[in-house]
């Protein structure tokens, strides 16, 4: 009887140019993904964002519209910028209640560590742009 000796299979370099950018692939989602979660938690955190959510969760006019509870929606767009004691903010929230959705925007800069608020308005698709800024 005769021994055949079986020669394992080569890989290609091709496999691990693919291996390697796909790894490298996984690595710069997690990363987009990682930058994406802490720019939200900081806009999230951030004293326009609440000022701006309590103002639409105490408004008679929001609650008529929206419905109870009015809760804020994940994706926040805009941009916070701060320096020591001065800053901006330019927000868009998007809000929800069992009656429909809106978008809440808020614009604000802070001097000297006090913060003042430009614009905090509810739009929705259907009905006039509700002014937080003023009394219901």
């Amino acid at each position: 009887m005769s021994s055949v000796q079986l020669q394992p299979k080569k890989t290609t370099p091709w496999v691990w140019i693919g291996l390697g950018c796909g790894i490298a692939l996984l690595g710069l989602i997690a990363f987009v993904v990682f930058v994406f979660f802490i720019a939200a938690r900081a806009m999230h955190g951030s004293e326009p964002y609440k000022e701006a959510m309590r103002r639409a969760q105490s408004d008679p006019r929001v609650i008529e519209a929206l419905g109870t509870p009015v809760k804020p929606g994940m994706l926040v767009s805009g941009t916070t910028s701060f320096n020591n004691d001065d800053g901006s903010a330019k927000l868009d929230i998007p809000i929800s209640g069992p009656k429909g959705s809106a978008k809440l925007h808020v614009t604000a800069t802070k001097t000297d560590g006090k913060w003042y608020y430009n614009r905090i308005v509810v739009t929705r698709t259907n009905g006039p742009e509700i002014d937080l800024m003023t009394s219901p």
